[in-house]
């Protein structure tokens, strides 16, 4: 819904929220930036309230991701600092790292795993106290395979979809993030899975929110910024080419693989039971 000589309503709404999560911020603030429209709106919101901005992002050691080049060439665009985070590759710290995730942290689930590995490096790297993500805000638009298949055909599911999502405290890995934060006397800020954000988009369709592109509600926030980068479609950030599902996978050619299961969640699981330590 677009009205007339303005931006939607929808993107005023969203735009507001931006606004106002992030306008408390007084120091130097760290951003955790991607190729992705989520997180470029985030940079935007900073930029315009005039914030110090440091753009940080993450890829494996011995290669760049996509979304490694991608946020570091629009810190080049919009001339803001920019400082890389390379991910560790041994197989040995990797099986520490995975042993303190499932056992000192509770961890069970493939994605928090190695979604929360990389933000673990990324917390260790950056140096501001204040740390900007855009984790969480695919789950506003609907747009995953599930999402796309039973859910977007009308309001009361796009709610009942949103509602699923939300209701686990540890979503995205906002819980887990945010406390790995704290225990760096870091705080995170994470304006797409706030109370307010989630209220903006309920009882919206799924074409008011990607229509006539993906996120379209978003790209009509800021399109002067947008005009000036690339506009790249939604994926999981431990997926694609990042290489870092890949490199977990990697612990099913060492000695924790008994040859009992096929995948690496048999790994996984296997260390939650206290079978492997």
């Amino acid at each position: 819904m677009i009205e007339k000589g303005g931006i939607g309503v929808i993107t005023e709404k969203i735009k507001h929220v931006l606004s106002s999560e992030l306008s408390t911020i007084n120091e130097n603030v760290a951003l955790l930036l991607s190729k992705g429209i989520d997180s470029s709106s985030l940079l935007f919101t900073l930029l315009e309230q005039g914030k110090s901005v440091t753009i940080y992002s993450f890829t494996l050691d011995y290669r760049e991701s996509s979304d490694f080049k991608g946020a570091k060439k629009i810190a080049e665009t919009f001339g803001v600092p920019f400082i890389p985070i390379y991910l560790p590759t041994d197989i040995e710290l990797l099986k520490k790292d995975v042993l303190y995730l499932i056992k000192e942290k509770g961890l069970k689930k493939k994605t928090e795993v190695e979604c929360t590995w990389a933000m673990m490096y990324a917390l260790k790297t950056i140096k501001e106290t204040v740390v900007v993500a855009g984790l969480g805000a695919d789950g506003h638009f609907v747009i995953s395979k599930k999402g796309c298949l039973h859910y977007k055909h009308t309001v009361e599911l796009m709610n009942e979809f949103r509602n699923k999502l939300f209701s686990n405290p540890n979503y995205a890995q906002k819980e887990i993030v945010t406390q790995l934060a704290e225990e760096q006397g870091k705080k995170m800020i994470l304006p797409y899975l706030s109370k307010n954000m989630i209220d903006s988009f309920k009882n919206t369709t799924w074409e008011e929110l990607n229509k006539p592109k993906q996120k379209q509600v978003i790209l009509d926030m800021y399109p002067a910024f947008f005009e000036q980068i690339k506009v790249y479609h939604h994926s999981n950030f431990q997926l694609g080419d990042s290489g870092i599902a890949e490199h977990f996978t990697s612990l099913m050619k060492s000695d924790w693989n008994q040859g009992k299961g096929k995948t690496v969640v048999s790994i996984y699981n296997a260390i939650a039971r206290g079978e492997i330590y």
